[in-house]
């Protein structure tokens, strides 16, 4: 499975443009408002958006190549998804069970308070000291 997203729970209704505009996604297409099966498998290709309750689920590939899951200086996409965060909660993951691969950043009132990443069972900082990746 491999999946890269971001769950956002903010205090009022976050529209498709605001999310596509916050991947950076210029495209006139409508993100895939579909069933879960759909935008989780391998063969998906896209932007996907769940609605559950307040949260917003996004899912799209390319989504963990701009977070910042160690203790690098976080990336303009941590930065706007601690600005998003003011309102709410934000969290930014990557599940990759082809390559053991794991890594969460959890954002609220503007910073980013927590991040993780482990590859192959390894700390995630620790596998770049060492260039496991």
């Amino acid at each position: 499975m491999r999946l890269s997203g971001i769950v956002i729970n903010v205090h009022r209704i976050v529209e498709d443009s605001e999310i596509l505009s916050l991947l950076n996604e210029a495209t006139d297409e409508t993100p895939e408002n579909s069933h879960f099966e759909t935008i989780t498998s391998d063969e998906f290709e896209g932007v996907g958006i769940l609605r559950i309750n307040d949260a917003v689920l996004v899912l799209e590939r390319s989504i963990a190549h701009g977070c910042s899951f160690d203790e690098i200086k976080p990336s303009i996409f941590d930065d706007e998804l601690a600005a998003l965060s003011s309102e709410g909660q934000v969290l930014c993951f990557l599940i990759n069970s082809h390559s053991d691969t794991y890594a969460y950043s959890y954002f609220k009132n503007g910073s980013r308070l927590s991040y993780k990443g482990s590859v192959g069972g390894e700390d995630l900082q620790n596998a770049l000291e060492n260039e496991d990746l």
